[in-house]
């Protein structure tokens, strides 16, 4: 099996900033993922050009944390607090993550659109895109994100996590695997499998074809490079680590 490793939350901070370049250069990771509406944002963007790696740097939408880019979004109470920031708050329960009102769901369009954008002017060739706290997957805001995707070029979505040994409802693990066909019949699906790495190590099978995705969060606490993927951040792995565990990873 092919594995592509993957740093989420590349912009969130100057730590994690730090953090995803020096996994590029010590070949424990493959692709990032860029917040476009943060603080770092832009000055990840001078990382990448510097360090070598803009070429595999995809889009992390973000519709939970920070100050949106567009005017619409940031005065939709839905989407954020009284101070224009991302509330976090409309995926949280299962309301929301099915249904959204009509002006809420033009809002994240318009967003979703300006960061996309934004992504583009700022020069990543690789239209590969996931989402912020895996928004990008429930049905309310995948009815709006995924049309747009495709119109803008995008060659691959980072699927709705399917690693086998998650424990979840039967209504859930349809939903997910009626989104993941639905990537692949429109050739999004980025790979055939995706989780976190702990979620490979605790599969009870690793034999299955296809290429897989592990998600990672790597940043810098107290000088120490950690993976802070929930529910059990921990010290940055080694490339001896992955390669005794038959982990091959690179992108195609």
């Amino acid at each position: 099996m092919q594995f592509i490793i993957n740093g989420d939350d590349f912009g969130l901070s100057e730590e994690v900033n730090r953090a995803v370049a020096d996994c590029f250069a010590l070949g424990l990771i493959d692709r990032t993922t860029l917040l476009v509406n943060m603080p770092l944002s832009e000055a990840a963007r001078e990382l990448a050009a510097s360090r070598g790696f803009l070429g595999r740097v995809g889009l992390h939408i973000n519709l939970v944390e920070g100050r949106p880019l567009t005017a619409r979004c940031r005065e939709n109470p839905v989407l954020c607090d009284e101070n224009g920031l991302f509330a976090g708050r409309f995926h949280r329960g299962l309301a929301g993550r099915l249904f959204l009102d009509r002006e809420t769901r033009a809002a994240i369009r318009e967003e979703a659109q300006a960061q996309i954008q934004r992504y583009l002017d700022w020069g990543f060739p690789l239209r590969h895109a996931d989402s912020h706290q895996y928004v990008h997957t429930y049905p309310s805001a995948a009815r709006e994100l995924l049309p747009l995707l495709r119109r803008y070029g995008f060659r691959s979505v980072r699927l709705s996590r399917n690693l086998p040994g998650n424990d979840l409802s039967l209504p859930f693990a349809a939903y997910k695997k009626l989104f993941n066909r639905l990537l692949a019949a429109r050739g999004l699906a980025g790979s055939r499998w995706f989780g976190s790495l702990e979620d490979w190590l605790n599969s009870p099978r690793r034999d299955r074809p296809g290429s897989c995705e592990l998600m990672v969060h790597p940043v810098y606490r107290d000088g120490v490079l950690y993976d802070d993927t929930l529910p059990h951040p921990k010290p940055f792995f080694t490339a001896a680590f992955l390669e005794e565990r038959g982990i091959c990873h690179g992108l195609p």
